[in-house]
């Protein structure tokens, strides 16, 4: 009996454990377009027309804007952890704005239908800046 007891506990532990069906694994690759906005601690900015390429490969490509560099873009490759979305930036940047504003490091992830939100909190001293790209697949 114990023998018994001693193989069927872990098949239990095991069987019980269940993947969270709210984790993004996979994102569908393709053209999504819509806005950006930036919020400094209350002062936002905003921009249209906006557009992220993911790609089947996992490489990446967003547009920016040229001044003020809301949002600057980016281009690399990505990779995906849960509900993290993890851009690696290849590109040179000069140094005199804002580089939260390339498409780069991790962002939390919300999808569903053709919806995707892509946001990022960056917390220093006293002030707090959100990142947000809202978005749909064409």
């Amino acid at each position: 009996m114990n023998r018994l007891v001693i193989f069927l506990f872990p098949l239990l532990v095991f069987a019980a454990c269940k993947k969270d069906s709210n984790t993004i694994q996979e994102l569908e690759s393709g053209v999504y377009k819509g806005t950006f906005r930036v919020d400094y601690d209350g002062k936002i900015y905003t921009a249209s027309d906006i557009e992220v390429v993911l790609n089947s490969d996992k490489s990446y490509n967003s547009t920016g804007n040229n001044n003020p560099r809301i949002p600057a873009g980016g281009s690399g490759t990505y990779v995906l952890k849960d509900n993290i979305i993890i851009f690696d930036d290849k590109n040179p940047w000069t140094a005199e704005f804002d580089w939260g504003l390339i498409l780069a490091g991790e962002y939390k992830i919300t999808s569903s239908n053709k919806k995707l939100i892509l946001k990022k909190t960056i917390k220093s001293n006293n002030t707090r800046t959100i990142y947000k790209y809202d978005l749909i697949k064409q």
